[in-house]
């Protein structure tokens, strides 16, 4: 029995005990792609994507054009920050996904704040590690205890010959305000973020008298001799100001 290729057209001889939908693995495997091209925002070539990963909005084809892209962008401009706080907001408002996330986040904080150990994230490992080769003399997650506030935080670097205290923060879940200058629109988790994050500048700049640095995980990423050209500064030059 002689059918179509349900790809291409193409004859394909098929037999009922063994029937033949396509004419070539080519064509099967491109009856299995239910996704979308996109086009690369950096080199503008076309790629494609899973539609589970569409809602992910990267525009790239690959690692090295979203490294250049970001090397010569200071962000990634509104258009491209709106959609990713929809891709966000998408998710969170997805209970069936969210709502086991948010259990398994509270259990590890519950973990954190009762063994007192916390998590480390790869993001401060890194900058720790670009500090450790630029041999900067500097304590890694000083831990400070506040009276006012009946709590001790931690705070992911200390510079002992400034004394000065730095926090590296993702730009998502301290929501850096270049993507995400609406406090109206933060997710529950930033809130609790930017709440705590006041509380340790508090500590510090009020209790302590000494500055606090933030340092951005875009700016680690997308422009990492200028952030450490910055944390240099900010671990030798005495009086520096916030």
């Amino acid at each position: 029995m002689i059918v179509g290729c349900e790809t291409c057209g193409q004859p394909v001889r098929s037999i009922p005990s063994r029937p033949r939908l396509y004419c070539s693995r080519q064509c099967s495997a491109t009856a299995q792609k239910t996704g979308v091209y996109l086009r690369c925002a950096n080199c503008g070539a076309f790629r494609y994507s899973a539609r589970s990963h569409v809602r992910q909005d990267v525009p790239f084809c690959s690692t090295r054009c979203a490294t250049e892209f970001r090397k010569h962008n200071d962000a990634y401009g509104s258009e491209i920050a709106a959609k990713i706080r929809a891709a966000h907001r998408e998710l969170w408002d997805n209970r069936e996904w969210a709502d086991p996330r948010r259990r398994k986040l509270a259990r590890k904080a519950l973990e954190t704040q009762e063994s007192g150990l916390y998590r480390r994230s790869q993001l401060e490992l890194r900058v720790h590690d670009m500090l450790r080769s630029s041999r900067l003399s500097f304590e890694p997650w000083k831990r400070v205890t506040s009276e006012r506030f009946a709590t001790c935080k931690e705070y992911d670097i200390y510079f002992p010959e400034t004394d000065a205290y730095v926090e590296i923060h993702g730009s998502y879940w301290h929501a850096d305000p270049r993507f995400y200058g609406d406090a109206s629109q933060l997710f529950p988790v930033q809130r609790h973020n930017l709440a705590n994050d006041q509380i340790k500048a508090a500590i510090v700049q009020e209790e302590l008298g000494r500055p606090l640095y933030v340092v951005w995980e875009h700016d680690v990423y997308a422009h990492p001799d200028k952030t450490l050209a910055l944390l240099t500064h900010y671990a030798t030059e005495r009086g520096v100001n916030q």
